[in-house]
C-alpha cells in the first residue's frame, strides 16, 4: 500500500501560508511603529521650536511693556515729565465726613 502525500502537501502549504501571513503582519506593525516613531519625533521638534517662539515672544513682551522703556519713549520722543507732587490737593474736615455720613445713614434705614 502506498501512502498518499497529499495531507502532508495540504500541511506544509497551509503552514507555508500562515506562516507568510503572520511574516508579513509582522513587517507590516514594525513598519508602521517606525513611521509612528519617526512622526512623534517630528511633533515633538515642532512643539520645542514652537515653546521657544512663545519663550521669545514673552521676552519681548516684557521688554517692550518695561516701565523703563515707556518713560524712556515718552520723555524722549513725546516730550512727556513725570510729575513729581499731586496737581490738586483737596481739604475736607473729618466734622463734615461724619455729618454726609449720618445724613446718609439716616436717608437708607
Amino acid at each position: 500500500m502506498k501512502k498518499s502525500l497529499k495531507p502532508l502537501i495540504a500541511f506544509s502549504l497551509s503552514t507555508f501560508f500562515l506562516l507568510s501571513v503572520f511574516l508579513l503582519g509582522y513587517i507590516s506593525v514594525k513598519i508602521k511603529c517606525d513611521q509612528l516613531a519617526k512622526e512623534k519625533v517630528l511633533k515633538e521638534e515642532i512643539i520645542n521650536t514652537e515653546k521657544n517662539k512663545q519663550v521669545d515672544l514673552t521676552a519681548k513682551l516684557q521688554l517692550y511693556s518695561s516701565e523703563e522703556r515707556i518713560t524712556e519713549i515718552a520723555s524722549s520722543e513725546l516730550g512727556m515729565i513725570k510729575r513729581t507732587d499731586p496737581r490738586i490737593a483737596l481739604e475736607v474736615s473729618r466734622e463734615k465726613i461724619n455729618m454726609i455720613h449720618k445724613k446718609l445713614t439716616e436717608r437708607y434705614d
